[in-house]
């Protein structure tokens, strides 16, 4: 009983830490984004070279990656603190008949 205590509070930290995660990463991605569009303006404009423009993109796509990651990762702790409390089925609109 003690063990399941654990477990299940262990698997809500970690759902909450990876929430965080997810929200920092999306933050730095709709930041890349801005980054990246202003970086075009100013190319567009004569002010900046294809190379930081292209440097930009890179940064984006690597944003998006950390947030998509970020996103699996909270996916796996819902599913570990739903397994922990005996909520995986319900939690997936499961029904077992007898």
């Amino acid at each position: 009983e003690e063990n399941v205590e654990s477990d299940v509070r262990n698997a809500l930290q970690a759902m909450r830490s990876a929430q965080y995660a997810l929200t920092a990463a999306t933050q730095a991605r709709v930041a890349a984004e801005e980054i990246y569009a202003s970086e075009e303006r100013q190319f567009r404009g004569g002010l900046t070279t294809y190379y930081l423009v292209l440097q930009r993109q890179t940064e984006l796509a690597a944003a998006r990656g950390r947030e998509v990651q970020a996103r699996t990762n909270l996916n796996k702790a819902i599913s570990t603190f739903n397994r922990s409390t005996g909520r995986t089925l319900t939690a997936n609109n499961v029904e077992v008949s007898k």
